[in-house]
């Protein structure tokens, strides 16, 4: 009885929403077909809008990864393309075709997207452009302010205190390599300066990684505890005895 009760609300929910459709697009002025479906209609109705990867609609203005700027898109009987068909580098797309963000133009030395607000370390050594990043040293921890173009390419505005100057997407890392000086640094460090948690809610653990907080990763009882593993594992792969 109960599956027959769900089976005939799940039947009229369908009715009402086909109702409602059909007496939208009538009162639009768009045709209806007896014994069409919502589908159908929509089929014969509706070009396919391009999507992002994510399944978003593009929107003019947007960028693809074979078009800078979306002025235009035309649409023909197989599919799509942006801007002019004259374009050298003309892409057409199938209806249904996913559609890719073109790639970011910013990413540190590892590789990772640079994006505003973000906290990055200055990379230590020989910089890729050899442009110096004057008031800042090795590892020196600071916050991506703005990004911009300039005519020796990509620069991320970075600060840190009083200071604040131009740095290459290359110079920057959002992962701070370990170090034995730093261990000693961080050995002296109180449990929440350790675990950067100061001022936070164990609820809402900012030094949870993969949805474990430092005690339940390390299987140990408090973030003290846990402190001291984090520790001396870090120790053991400096040292080349874990990795």
């Amino acid at each position: 009885m109960v599956e027959a009760e769900k089976r005939a609300i799940r039947e009229a929910q369908a009715g009402s929403a086909h109702h409602t459709m059909k007496t939208w697009a009538k009162g639009k002025g768009y045709g209806w077909k007896d014994g069409e479906s919502i589908t159908q209609w929509l089929d014969r109705n509706f070009i396919p809008w391009p999507l992002n990867e994510d399944g978003e609609p593009l929107q003019f203005g947007g960028a693809t990864e074979d078009c800078e700027h979306i002025d235009r898109i035309s649409f023909t009987r197989g599919g799509f393309y942006f801007n002019s068909r004259h374009r050298d580098d003309l892409k057409k797309y199938r209806y249904g075709d996913r559609v890719k963000r073109p790639a970011p133009k910013y990413l540190d030395s590892g590789g990772v997207p640079i994006e505003e607000g973000d906290t990055v370390w200055i990379v230590p050594g020989e910089w890729c452009d050899k442009a110096p990043l004057y008031g800042f040293k090795a590892w020196d921890k600071c916050t991506v302010r703005y990004l911009k173009e300039s005519n020796i390419g990509p620069r991320v505005c970075v600060a840190a205190d009083d200071d604040m100057g131009f740095a290459s997407p290359c110079q920057l890392t959002h992962q701070r390599p370990d170090s034995w000086e730093r261990l000693e640094e961080d050995a002296k460090k109180t449990t929440q300066a350790y675990w950067e948690c100061r001022g936070s809610y164990c609820s809402n653990c900012p030094a949870k990684e993969k949805g474990k907080s430092p005690g339940e990763r390390y299987g140990a009882d408090g973030c003290y505890e846990a402190r001291s593993l984090d520790l001396i594992a870090r120790a053991k792969k400096l040292a080349g005895v874990e990795r």
